[in-house]
């Protein structure tokens, strides 16, 4: 949840995992994080997320299908570690576009 991460002052990024009868629970096939400049917006926030987002499909997708990787190759989740994150209130959303436009995200650089 991009919102809960900058709320959080989190690491934004995209996972990318296989589907098993658990929820949000299969291998990892691909994790990354962004940064974002010191002068970005939230807006810009949720395009590179997209953006990146659908690039790293189509990457698993691939690896998917040259290298014929199953649910067994990703490297499993830590579920101690899991949290799920209902929608964000908007109280708190306006607060994440403050903190954003303000230049004060944890992982806004210079």
């Amino acid at each position: 949840a991009v919102e809960w991460a900058l709320f959080n002052n989190d690491k934004v990024g995209n996972t990318v995992h296989f589907i098993n009868e658990g929820y949000d629970e299969g291998n990892i096939i691909f994790l990354e994080c962004y940064k974002f400049p010191s002068n970005t917006n939230y807006q810009s926030i949720r395009v590179k997320v997209y953006k990146e987002g659908c690039i790293l499909a189509s990457k698993a997708l691939r690896l998917i299908y040259d290298e014929k990787i199953t649910s067994a190759d990703g490297v499993p989740q830590d579920h101690r570690l899991a949290k799920y994150w209902g929608p964000i209130p908007d109280e708190k959303f306006f607060k994440v576009i403050e903190l954003v436009n303000n230049g004060k995200y944890k992982y806004q650089t210079l």
